[in-house]
Formats: structure tokens, sequence, C-alpha cells
């Protein structure tokens, strides 16, 4: 999954993107890695999707 797809995710609902990362369990060292790399590992766009799954139910 594309890193672009956090920051989507943090503009359509107004979380912040650090906020949404530590919610799926990823530290911030992590979500800057991924930033420079520009891609979450599966398991993280797994989690990730998880996560937006539950928001749109919110939101």
């Amino acid at each position: 999954m594309p890193f672009s797809f956090l920051e989507q995710v943090s503009r359509m609902t107004g979380v912040e993107m650090r906020v949404l990362s530590e919610a799926v369990g990823m530290s911030r060292s992590t979500l800057a890695r991924r930033a420079k790399a520009g891609r979450f590992t599966c398991a993280e766009s797994d989690r990730l999707y998880s996560l937006t799954t539950v928001l749109n139910a919110i939101f």
C-alpha cells in the first residue's frame, strides 16, 4: 500500500497521521521510514486497511 494512502485517510478524517499509525502499532521511527520508502509492508497495509474499515463506519 502506498504511503499516500495514510496521508489521504488523515486528510479525510482530520486525524493526524501519527495518531493513525500508533493505532495500528507503528512507531514514529517506522512511520518516518515508510514515508521515505513510500510504501508500507504487507502486514502494515493489512492493519491500515482494517483501521480504515472501522473509521469508515464512524465517519
